[in-house]
């Protein structure tokens, strides 16, 4: 974990990666190069670390100045595809937990919807058909899903009164509900 200073990482490579900087190292360089015989295990004449948005990209050699501008240009470009991918990766997981937290809420809502004791039932306004009708709907109009879902007020007769709903569905479209 790079970004807490956790794990075998060496001091200089957390600082690769927190600046966001290249850097190569050849033999040459005894402090560094003692860092990373400490964390290779043997003496490398040559590295170059890049940062990436999850760490750096490393590439070692025991030749010295093994690594020209157009290797360092390469690991850098996979450093660019590798936060890429992490980045989709990372959305990926964050749609999946919405999606499951989406469906979890549904389920719950539905099964409060269901199990209330109030008869209740969802339309579909535009289309003008029902939608949804809970258990306490269909117990106490004595209609079940089958013969409710996908059609409109017309074809159902939950209305005694003609009249009194139209002035019901007036009053919903004035306030955007009804409790009755």
């Amino acid at each position: 974990d790079l970004e807490h200073g956790n794990g075998p990482a060496q001091p200089w490579i957390i600082e690769v990666w927190r600046t966001g900087t290249t850097q190569r190292v050849n033999a040459a360089n005894a402090t560094i190069t003692a860092a990373a015989r400490d964390l290779a295990g043997h003496l490398e004449a040559s590295l170059v670390h890049v940062p990436f948005s999850h760490g750096t990209l490393a590439m070692g050699s025991s030749h010295p100045n093994a690594f020209g501008d157009d290797d360092v240009t390469v690991l850098q470009r996979l450093a660019q595809l590798f936060s890429q991918g992490f980045r989709r990766y990372l959305d990926l997981v964050e749609r999946q937990d919405a999606a499951a937290e989406l469906r979890s809420s549904r389920e719950r809502l539905f099964g409060t919807f269901q199990r209330s004791p109030t008869s209740m039932l969802v339309t579909d306004i535009g289309k003008g058909v029902f939608v949804e009708v809970n258990e306490a709907f269909e117990r106490s109009l004595g209609y079940n899903q089958e013969d409710v879902l996908g059609k409109g007020q017309d074809e159902v007769a939950i209305w005694r009164n003609r009249d009194e709903q139209k002035r019901l569905m007036a009053e919903f479209s004035r306030q955007g509900y009804l409790h009755v």
